[in-house]
């Protein structure tokens, strides 16, 4: 049965979502991607478009083009990651990437954060991956040399949310991102700089980011990288929690790290609470105690 569901999904990304993706959703007058369609597929250009979206598309249509799903996948990558250079990458004159601009390419939102950064980075190391365009490798040092200058967290490593920024909150989030996109960068490079990095992140996850006694990872963070006070400190996603293990065996597989344990509790926590029993979908907010938080059903990110 379970092969049934998996045969299925297979023919569905590659005879239907891709090919719509890979036509309707590529803006051929502007370039880049569309940032929403109507439910009839039209395009809607009156919104801005962010960085995040331009990132992920690059990011599937290379994966896809790896995988022999999409044979113009790594066009459609190589044209993303062009599009993102010329019209996100210090738009305003200033260094790192806006978070989004409109359809014709004028700056909408220039805060730069760390959430987009991160799929900055990895759509790039993907692209290069299947381009071996050398000059992407010069923007990726420049874009980390951005990060460690104007966005890491003095004191207590990580990074913060976004430069400027007036919140002392931070969040475990954008660095799951950041850590994917690091495991990326070594897959497609082979640099163990980019591992090395990798691990600094996963050394923050297992210091500082996991609650060791509670088994859960929490999301809302003080300036310390200790959990907030509060109902809100002790929020765990479960759908984050299985991205976290997904990505932590990857660690193990590239460094030999073994995160067995924390894949292990991260999961049973996630498992034991995370789910709907009536509909079989991960709940989006749980608290450490196995009380839902927020009981919809949102697309983890």
């Amino acid at each position: 049965m379970q092969q049934n569901w998996v045969n299925t999904a297979k023919h569905w990304a590659m005879h239907t979502a891709l090919p719509f993706w890979g036509s309707v959703g590529v803006d051929n007058v502007s370039g880049g991607f569309h940032e929403r369609l109507s439910l009839q597929g039209t395009p809607i250009h009156d919104m801005p478009r962010r960085l995040m979206v331009q990132a992920r598309q690059t990011y599937v249509f290379a994966h896809a083009f790896e995988m022999g799903w999409f044979p113009q996948g790594a066009e459609l990558a190589a044209r993303g990651a062009a599009h993102m250079i010329s019209k996100y990458y210090k738009a305003d004159g200033q260094a790192g990437w806006v978070h989004s601009v409109d359809s014709n390419g004028l700056v909408v939102n220039n805060v730069r954060d760390c959430y987009a950064h991160a799929f900055v980075l990895f759509a790039l190391a993907w692209a290069y991956r299947v381009t071996k365009d050398k000059k992407l490798l010069a923007i990726i040092d420049e874009t980390l040399v951005f990060l460690d200058s104007k966005m890491a967290h003095d004191s207590f490593g990580g990074f913060q949310n976004a430069v400027g920024e007036k919140s002392f909150t931070r969040l475990q989030n954008p660095h799951m991102h950041m850590f994917e996109a690091f495991l990326s960068l070594y897959e497609a490079t082979g640099q163990a700089r980019f591992l090395a990095r990798a691990g600094e992140i996963y050394g923050l996850f297992t210091a500082r980011f996991f609650n060791h006694e509670a088994k859960i990872l929490p999301e809302y963070f003080d300036n310390t990288w200790s959990a907030v006070k509060g109902d809100k400190g002790k929020i765990f996603e479960p759908g984050h929690h299985f991205e976290w293990a997904w990505l932590m065996r990857k660690y193990q597989d590239l460094s030999g790290r073994d995160g067995s344990p924390y894949v292990n509790s991260l999961c049973e926590t996630a498992n034991r609470f995370g789910f709907d029993e009536n509909t079989g979908l991960i709940y989006d907010e749980v608290l450490e105690n196995g009380r839902v938080f927020t009981p919809s059903h949102t697309v983890c990110a």
